[in-house]
């Protein structure tokens, strides 16, 4: 493979890991909705994928939420992190267990990025605006981690 295009599939895993660390559905969510393979993925497939981002997205509102800090919310990031990395290698017929480590590095770090965000954020506004802007700029990086190629 040549460098400029492992160098792209690094970035993308990076940026689409970086999503999951801000929301874990959009690892591996907006991957599925993208894919221009989509008429061989089910109804359901496609439907959970919207579902599970949409209500990650109302459940991150929540004051009751947990940290994304805490074990079993970092794991999943880490974990759509590298799913994410995965669909987007092979997506491009890249090998694929370096990206994937990539993804996963990327969502710990966007966790903890979007972590600092909204602690900054919060101490002048509400909480529940930080959380919104979050969801339209991992959205965002996760769409742009797909379009690239």
């Amino acid at each position: 493979m040549p460098w400029s295009r492992s160098l792209d599939v690094a970035t993308r895993a990076l940026l689409i890991g970086s999503a999951a660390g801000a929301r874990a559905s959009f690892g591996v969510g907006v991957p599925i909705l993208l894919d221009n393979r989509r008429s061989e993925r089910s109804n359901q497939v496609l439907i959970g994928a919207v579902a599970g981002m949409l209500g990650e997205m109302v459940w991150d509102q929540l004051p009751n939420c947990p940290s994304r800090l805490e074990w079993p919310g970092l794991a999943s990031r880490i974990a759509t992190g590298a799913g994410g990395a995965l669909i987007v290698a092979r997506s491009v017929r890249a090998p694929s267990a370096v990206p994937a480590m990539i993804g996963a590095i990327g969502a710990l770090g966007g966790a903890i990025a979007g972590f600092r965000w909204r602690q900054h954020w919060s101490r002048q506004h509400p909480a529940w605006t930080g959380g919104v802007i979050e969801d339209g700029a991992a959205l965002a990086v996760a769409v742009g981690a797909w379009r690239r190629g």
